[in-house]
């Protein structure tokens, strides 16, 4: 299919000093692991992927076609994290749920076509972060801890310090 740069319904990990891609990478699991950068503003990485990975030391430009999970993958034996050091800007066309951390050293946009569901487990907190400016926009967004006092968190944050931070929910914002 030509509109599949990596089209998989298995596991798909990508690693290098920088990640560039014309086609969309699609799978089960897939993990983007690069050095210095994912994809860049003008050309966007595309995943269609179940569960996301998004790991780099630089800046990541990711639209995901669909609905997807945020959250580690093990790949090689090793978890993988959702953690960007320079500015994570991603797109679904889809709803998203955040599973685990999400982490982007200077600024965040995450927008959402559908619903942001930001869901702790018992045990394991669901969260998005930033050190610097963040927009979060979404048809609806839900933040739901886990139940009973297991420490299962659900939180939308920038630390900061005096950068903005703009929440959007275009339908319905829910913690519960």
């Amino acid at each position: 299919d030509p509109t599949y740069g990596v089209p998989s319904t298995g596991d798909v990990a990508i690693t290098g000093g920088s990640i560039a891609a014309t086609g969309t990478i699609g799978g089960n699991r897939v993990v983007l692991r690069a050095g210095t950068g994912i994809g860049t503003s003008g050309a966007r990485v595309t995943t269609a992927a179940n569960t996301l990975a998004v790991n780099t030391g630089g800046s990541a430009f990711v639209t995901e076609t669909d609905s997807v999970t945020l959250d580690n993958v093990v790949s090689a034996g090793l978890p993988v994290s959702n953690t960007v050091g320079g500015t994570l800007d991603f797109a679904a066309n889809g709803s998203v749920t955040v599973g685990g951390i999400v982490f982007a050293g200077s600024g965040m946009n995450v927008t959402v076509g559908q619903d942001l569901n930001v869901a702790g487990t018992p045990g394991r907190s669901a969260i998005l972060t930033t050190n610097g400016q963040q927009t979060v926009t979404a048809s609806n967004i839900s933040l739901q801890g886990a139940s009973g006092g297991t420490n299962g968190r659900a939180i939308i944050a920038n630390t900061g310090g005096a950068a903005a931070q703009t929440i959007n929910a275009i339908g319905t914002l829910r913690i519960t």
